[in-house]
């Protein structure tokens, strides 16, 4: 159920950066140059890298909220390390592997990697993360 509901947040997010983008298109004076198609491949790729990206910091929520009974913890360590996140990256001393960053890294190299690889090294991370958690939460049962 978390992974649809992730699926549907990203979906989401996607669908309305077209929106936003085409009412801007329609206010404002676009060069004549400007190609206004919509890059599916582009989004599909996207779309793919952001859901394994999330999947790290999505096995991490779960698995707090599956072993803390009470579900306001899980939200509150959450919330907690976005906002420490928010603070640490000002100071650029963020480790690869946390979760946030693996959703920053996506952001900054939208394109893939600078040799050409679909793949950054931190959204492999992230699978190799959320394997983990996942694993771990059965072996805890």
């Amino acid at each position: 159920m978390v992974l649809i509901a992730n699926i549907i947040a990203i979906f989401t997010f996607i669908f309305f950066s077209i929106i936003s983008t085409y009412l801007i298109y329609l206010f404002t004076e676009a060069p004549e140059v400007a190609d206004f198609s919509i890059p599916v491949t582009y989004l599909v790729h996207l779309f793919i890298r952001l859901f394994i990206a999330s999947l790290y910091l999505t096995a991490f929520q779960y698995f707090l909220a599956v072993k803390i009974s009470s579900y306001i913890w899980s939200v509150l360590i959450g919330f907690f390390l976005l906002i420490g996140f928010l603070i640490i990256s000002n100071l650029v001393i963020i480790p690869d592997w946390f979760p946030f960053e693996i959703l920053n890294r996506v952001s900054k190299y939208s394109e893939g990697s600078q040799v050409g690889n679909w793949f950054l090294f931190t959204e492999k991370s992230s699978l190799i993360g959320a394997t983990f958690f996942f694993v771990f939460r059965v072996l805890l049962v």
